[in-house]
């Protein structure tokens, strides 16, 4: 029964999605630009594009696989190690700061 529930919230959803998308771009886009009118199918279409090139999949909870290899779990660290200096950076590799040369501890 929950999953009748969650169908039927879901076609609403994106019912309503499509005629806000038409309604937006009929008010807004042919005053501003001149582009013509579209029909509720065009702005469900439009709707359904965006939300393949811009993402919003409904896994926002679960990064991308890209998202995990290149930043981490941990994007603030990343942030802030990029931000170091290359003294910084050796010391906390394992490297002693000598002058201006960095060495391996031993």
């Amino acid at each position: 029964m929950k999953l009748c529930y969650k169908i039927l919230i879901a076609l609403v959803i994106i019912l309503l999605v499509g005629g806000v998308t038409m309604l937006l771009w009929n008010a807004l886009l042919p005053d501003i630009f001149g582009l013509p009118k579209i029909c509720y199918l065009q702005g469900l279409g439009i709707f359904c594009l965006s939300r393949l090139l811009f993402g919003g999949h409904g896994h926002e909870k679960e990064k991308s696989r890209f998202h995990r290899k290149y930043w981490g779990d941990n994007f603030l660290g990343r942030m802030d190690w990029l931000r170091c200096c290359e003294d910084e950076k050796a010391t906390a590799a394992g490297g002693e700061k000598r002058g201006n040369e960095i060495k391996e501890r031993e």
